[in-house]
């Protein structure tokens, strides 16, 4: 049985970010909104170093939006209840991904990185909590 019809058989409602193609159309807007603001900080150094920092931007926030939940849900399953649960998920999550993204514009000479990266991870960041929050009010399911 494949996760779509898994989400339809079961007695529970399908979560935000569950399905494959929730997460695929939450990606692709990622890439469109931050690898247009990629372009838009980094034009002034032509179009082709523009359109770089666009496509390393914009396919990073692609991976990283589908990774970013699944990452928040595996880490705060690990953590006891309480504050480390609330933060540590969404700072390590963000730190690592917001490493990557850094060095991979770097290594494709983005000039702009911190104003390229940064409202991303602003972002990125905020969501993070707010999955954790979300993740906190839940049930624990049994069986």
């Amino acid at each position: 049985m494949n996760e779509t019809q898994a989400t339809l058989t079961s007695n529970n409602p399908p979560q935000p970010g569950s399905s494959i193609v929730y997460r695929v159309v939450s990606g692709a807007i990622a890439f469109v909104l931050w690898g247009g603001w990629a372009l838009y900080v980094n034009f002034e150094f032509g179009k082709t170093v523009a359109l770089k920092a666009c496509l390393t931007q914009g396919t990073a926030s692609f991976v990283i939006t589908l990774f970013m939940v699944r990452s928040v849900e595996w880490l705060y399953k690990r953590l006891a209840p309480g504050l480390l649960a609330m933060t540590i998920p969404s700072i390590l999550t963000v730190s690592f991904t917001g490493t990557c993204v850094a060095l991979a514009h770097w290594f494709m000479g983005t000039p702009r990185i911190v104003a390229t990266i940064a409202p991303a991870l602003t972002v990125a960041i905020l969501f993070c909590f707010f999955t954790t929050y979300k993740l906190s009010q839940r049930k624990p399911s049994h069986g």
